[in-house]
C-alpha cells in the first residue's frame, strides 16, 4: 500500500523533484506517515536501499548520506539520517490527500565550516544547533539547508493512536500533552537547547545503529534510547510549561510576524494572496487579516503595497532610475497604474518627487 501511494504521488509530482528556486534546490517528500516518508525517498533517483538492515544510501550532485529508519514498535518510528548537502537544498514535506495522523518530533546535531552563523531554515525560521522542533499531524515542514551543512538529523514520528496511550501525562487535566502543546495556529514549535543531554542520547542511539547488529538485545537497546528520549522530552515540558509553551497570544503574534517577513521578502514578487499566507502559518484566511489588522492597523495587502511604495521612495531618491524601471520592479507593466498607486501612499506623483530632486530624470 505505500508503495501504490508513493509511485501516484510520484507520478505527479516528478517534474518537481529537484527543481531549482531562489538559490535552492527542492526536494519534497510525501509525509502522511514515516512508511511513506521512507518510500518516497527509495523511490527517488540515486537513492539505493539495504532493506534487511532498514537503510536508504544517497549519493547525487545534492546529497550524500545515509538514512537509518525503524519501527521500534507499533504507531513509534525512529529516523536517523547523517547527511552532508553538496549543494543548497530545500527538504519540502508535503501529503497526498489522505489525512495524516503522525506527530514528528525532530533533533538535529549538524556543522557548516563555510557558512558564516551555524544554522538551517525551517518553515521561516532560524534554527540552531541542537535544536528541537515537533510538528502536530498534517503541517509542513520546508527546510532549507546550505552548501557544505553536515550532520545528524533525528526524526521522532508516532502516531494518534501512540500518543493516545502513551502521553498521557499527570497535571494536564485531561488534555493529552501534545494536543496542549500544539494548540496554535502554526501547528509546530521549537526550542534551542531544550535538553542538555540530548546529544548523549542521539549519539547512543547512532552508535546502536552504525554496529549492525541483528541481535536482540542491539534492538532492545535502541528501543530503550527511543524511549528515554522522548521521556526527558516530555519532562522538560512538564517541568517548564510556562517557559516553552507561551501564551496563545505569543504564538499568535510569532505567526503574524512571520507574514511581515513574509511580505518584506517578496515586495518586488506580487503580493502572495491571503489564502496562500494563510496556509503557510497553518491559520484561517479570515482570523491571519483580523489578527494582522489587530498589529499592524491595516489589511495584509495595504501593509504590503505601503512598503512597495516606500521602497520605491528610497529608489527614487538614492539612485538615477526611471520611473517605468522603477514599475517594472514591483511588476507594474504599466506605469501610470504604479503612479497613481504611489500617490495612494504618498500624496505626490513619482514625476513630482523626481522633479522636485532630478529633474533630468524625467
Amino acid at each position: 500500500m505505500p508503495l501504490k501511494r508513493v509511485l501516484q504521488w510520484f507520478k505527479k509530482f516528478e517534474k518537481y523533484l529537484f527543481y531549482y528556486e531562489d538559490g535552492f534546490f527542492v526536494l519534497p517528500y510525501l509525509n502522511n506517515t514515516p512508511a511513506l516518508m521512507v518510500e518516497s525517498f527509495r523511490s527517488m533517483p540515486f537513492v539505493s536501499q539495504d532493506p534487511k538492515r532498514n537503510i536508504l544510501y544517497s549519493n547525487n550532485p545534492f546529497t550524500k548520506g545515509v538514512l537509518h529508519y525503524n519501527e521500534v514498535e507499533a504507531g513509534l518510528w525512529l529516523l536517523v539520517s547523517e547527511l552532508e548537502f553538496k549543494a543548497n537544498v530545500r527538504t519540502k514535506a508535503v501529503y497526498d490527500n489522505v489525512p495524516s495522523d503522525y506527530y514528528f518530533l525532530a533533533f538535529s546535531m549538524f556543522e557548516n565550516p563555510t557558512a558564516p552563523v551555524l544554522e538551517i531554515n525551517i518553515n521561516n525560521q532560524k534554527v540552531k544547533n541542537n535544536s528541537w522542533a515537533i510538528y502536530r499531524p498534517g503541517v509542513s515542514i520546508d527546510a532549507f539547508h546550505l552548501k557544505g551543512t553536515k550532520g545528524l538529523f533525528f526524526n521522532f514520528a508516532f502516531s494518534q493512536k501512540w500518543v493516545n496511550e502513551n502521553f498521557r501525562i499527570e497535571g494536564f487535566s485531561d488534555e493529552f500533552i501534545l494536543q496542549k502543546l500544539l494548540k496554535n495556529e502554526l501547528g509546530y514549535l521549537s526550542w534551542e537547547g531544550l535538553l542538555q543531554d540530548a546529544n548523549f542520547y542521539a549519539l547512543e542511539i547512532w552508535k546502536g545503529f552504525s554496529e549492525q547488529s541483528e541481535q536482540l538485545f542491539s534492538k532492545l537497546k535502541l528501543k530503550i534510547n527511543t524511549l528515554a528520549v522522548l521521556k526527558r522530552f516530555l519532562e522538560k515540558i512538564e517541568t517548564d510549561q510556562e517557559g516553552i509553551l507561551g501564551t496563545p497570544d505569543e504564538l499568535g503574534a510569532v505567526s503574524i510576524k512571520k507574514i511581515e517577513q513574509i511580505l518584506l521578502e517578496n515586495l518586488k514578487n506580487g503580493f502572495p494572496g491571503i489564502e496562500v499566507l494563510a496556509e503557510k502559518i497553518n491559520m484561517s484566511p479570515s482570523k491571519l487579516k483580523s489578527n494582522f489588522k489587530r498589529t499592524f492597523k491595516m489589511p495584509p495587502f495595504q501593509f504590503y503595497r505601503n512598503e512597495q511604495m516606500k521602497l520605491a521612495m528610497k529608489m527614487l531618491i538614492d539612485g538615477d532610475v526611471q520611473i517605468k524601471n522603477v514599475a517594472l520592479y514591483f511588476g507594474y507593466e504599466n506605469p501610470s497604474k504604479f503612479s497613481n498607486a504611489f500617490k495612494k501612499v504618498h500624496g505626490m506623483l513619482p514625476s513630482q518627487v523626481l522633479s522636485n530632486l532630478k529633474p533630468s530624470l524625467l
